[in-house]
């Protein structure tokens, strides 16, 4: 048992934080065999209700199922309290991707349909399209406000109406 290394001791949970439990589910999951057989030699051995109580425990697979479940998600619970608990954070940091978020905004209905509005290729470029695909979008972009829409108001409805929006012919523009 332990291929001759000393047992690892579980890691206690502290009271306080429930966030701590992290280290503790992956000692258990690391050390399952080897608490299992534990369990199992103290239950015949000591004849002790704890050690019979846990070796069914671990003699029942879905446990261990729903332990190898919360790992991964509680691994990213302590990785984001450790970054709120940091001390060197630069709280003034913004994401990678918040020009996406500052011209998201000529999508309003307000702004799609003025006269004069901004260029929709830096937002496609920003998004990663293709030079094709943005001139095609740049040309339905500086055409859409001289069409007659009914939703002006409400973003989403908006832009339902423009996806299904069809020429004379009954095709997509």
């Amino acid at each position: 048992m332990n291929d001759g290394h000393a047992p690892l001791k579980i890691v206690r949970a502290c009271s306080t934080r429930w966030l701590s439990i992290e280290s503790a589910v992956s000692r258990i999951i690391d050390q399952w065999l080897e608490l299992k057989l534990h369990f199992q030699l103290d239950r015949s051995n000591e004849k002790c209700f704890t050690a019979e109580v846990l070796y069914d425990m671990y003699c029942n697979e879905p446990n261990l199922a729903f332990f190898l479940f919360l790992r991964p998600a509680l691994a990213d619970v302590q990785r984001v309290n450790k970054l709120f608990e940091s001390n060197n954070v630069d709280q003034t940091k913004l994401p990678e991707n918040f020009k996406v978020f500052e011209k998201i905004n000529m999508l309003s209905p307000t702004n799609v349909l003025k006269q004069v509005k901004d260029i929709i290729s830096t937002l496609c470029e920003v998004l990663g399209y293709e030079s094709k695909l943005i001139e095609t979008i740049d040309f339905q972009w500086r055409k859409i406000n001289v069409l007659l829409w009914n939703e002006t108001t409400n973003v989403v409805q908006f832009w339902a109406e423009v996806k299904n929006y069809t020429d004379a012919c009954g095709e997509l523009p």
